[in-house]
């Protein structure tokens, strides 16, 4: 297992129960594949310094994770083709 730092940019449009529903699918996701959280970070509603996918603000999310090496590519292409994250 090795250590890993994940930022993630959720869409600024989320309302809180939605923002908390898709913070949930990503951390099954990530269970699924064998990782776990060893601290997390939400930085909260920040504008970002220029438009992603139409969007000019985001909730900033940050991990530290453990997860085998062997499961990182197929962990991080899964989250990227989830709705609400961004970036």
């Amino acid at each position: 297992m090795k250590n890993y730092e994940l930022l993630t940019i959720y869409s600024g449009a989320l309302k809180e129960d939605e923002l908390g529903a898709a913070i949930k699918e990503a951390k099954d996701l990530l269970k699924k594949h064998g990782g776990s959280i060893t601290m997390e970070a939400n930085w909260g509603r920040i504008k970002m310094a220029y438009e992603i996918k139409k969007q000019t603000h985001g909730t900033y999310l940050v991990w530290r994770l453990t997860m085998d090496p062997a499961h990182t590519n197929a962990f991080a292409g899964e989250l990227q083709v989830t709705d609400h994250v961004i970036r």
